[in-house]
């Protein structure tokens, strides 16, 4: 009898913590604000709202941490979501700002920021405020230099700013300590940055679809490098080095100007050092994941 109990008490603890378990993530500010609670809405997802003004009433949850606004019309956020203190990331993919919104730097939680497909022209000064932004995703912008004061992000793994207009890099790029993954594809690179080289944690460098015309024997130097994508560019031949990095497992190189003697070379070299995917013919300029 007693067992009887025992278990009946601890289906009712079940049920009753399943009843009490409260949603985190909502896809509208209406359903949100229907919460008991509103400490408990973590993620807002705004996408393809058509808005062209943020809701102010998003201001009601003050534990936000992923905010979602892709795919809507806006051009600047508004001042008063600096209130805003416990967003850890903000996806602002698909809209129509020129520049990088400034409150995101009152934002200082903020670890992650996409603004992908909106044409960026400006980076106004005071984003080094991010200490602790570890991913940014700049890709299809406007602007010609890479933002010096980013080099100030000591905490920044991943950099996307694919698309671009970028021929050069800051000779500081090579101080930020933890930087894994750079994607500098579709820009105007005519050499790799010797500043890229400095970078001891790089894991992930693409460069596809640029203008290099050569590569550095000073690559070799990236020793924890396993994707290498410098495919659709200029190339007439590749450093013999590159094929005994230790680390290095993808090496798509397809769409350059190398010879059928180079191909078969580099294609034999890849075979022996075992890589799990390359590619050198014209045809091939693919190999590209993120």
């Amino acid at each position: 009898m007693h067992r009887f109990f025992f278990l009946l008490l601890l289906l009712n603890i079940t049920w009753a913590t399943n009843t009490n378990a409260q949603q985190t993530s909502f896809n509208s500010i209406e359903d949100a604000l229907q919460q008991e609670y509103y400490d408990n809405v973590i993620t807002l997802d705004l996408s393809n709202k058509n808005l062209d003004t943020i809701p102010k009433e998003i201001l009601n949850f003050r534990n936000l941490q992923q905010l979602i606004l892709t795919h809507n019309n806006l051009k600047e956020l508004p001042v008063w979501m600096a209130k805003l203190q416990n967003i850890q990331s903000i996806d602002l993919a698909e809209n129509s700002f020129c520049a990088l919104p400034p409150v995101l730097y009152k934002m200082r939680n903020l670890y992650q920021i996409n603004i992908t497909n909106n044409y960026i022209d400006t980076i106004y000064p005071g984003i080094s405020a991010l200490s602790k932004l570890e991913i940014i995703n700049f890709s299809t912008f406007n602007f010609y230099t890479f933002p010096e004061e980013m080099t100030q992000l000591k905490n920044l793994r991943t950099i996307d700013m694919s698309y671009g207009w970028l021929s050069d890099l800051p000779e500081n790029f090579g101080q930020l300590p933890v930087l894994r993954k750079i994607i500098f594809g579709r820009n105007h690179f005519t050499s790799i940055p010797e500043t890229i080289f400095n970078l001891p944690n790089l894991d992930y460098l693409g460069l596809w679809g640029n203008q290099l015309t050569s590569v550095s024997t000073n690559i070799c130097k990236l020793e924890k490098l396993s994707y290498l994508a410098l495919m659709s560019n200029k190339l007439t031949k590749l450093p013999q080095c590159i094929f005994k990095m230790p680390a290095l497992k993808w090496l798509p190189c397809g769409d350059n100007k190398f010879t059928t003697t180079q191909i078969n070379t580099y294609t034999g070299l890849a075979k022996q050092r075992k890589l799990d995917a390359y590619s050198f013919y014209k045809k091939d300029s693919y190999l590209v994941y993120y």
